[in-house]
C-alpha cells in the first residue's frame, strides 16, 4: 500500500449475517439415501454409544498420558 502523498486508497465494507443451522441439516441437504439417512438417525439416537464408550464425561477419558 503505497502512502505518499497524491495516492487514493479506497476502502469498502462488508457485513455478513450467517446463521448456525447445525450439524444436522448440514447432513439432512446432503443428499445420503434413505438408508444413510437412517442409520444417521440411530446414531444421533444412541449417541454414538459415547455413554459406553466414556461414561458420563463424553469429551475425555482420565489417566493415560494426558490426564
Amino acid at each position: 500500500m503505497n502512502k505518499e502523498p497524491g495516492h487514493e486508497t479506497a476502502h469498502h465494507i462488508l457485513n455478513v449475517k450467517l446463521t448456525n443451522k447445525g450439524l444436522g441439516a448440514v447432513i439432512r441437504a446432503s443428499g445420503l439415501t434413505t438408508e444413510q439417512s437412517d442409520r444417521y438417525d440411530v446414531l444421533m439416537t444412541t449417541s454414538g454409544n459415547r455413554s459406553e464408550l466414556f461414561g458420563e464425561d463424553v469429551y475425555g477419558v482420565s489417566g493415560g498420558e494426558y490426564g
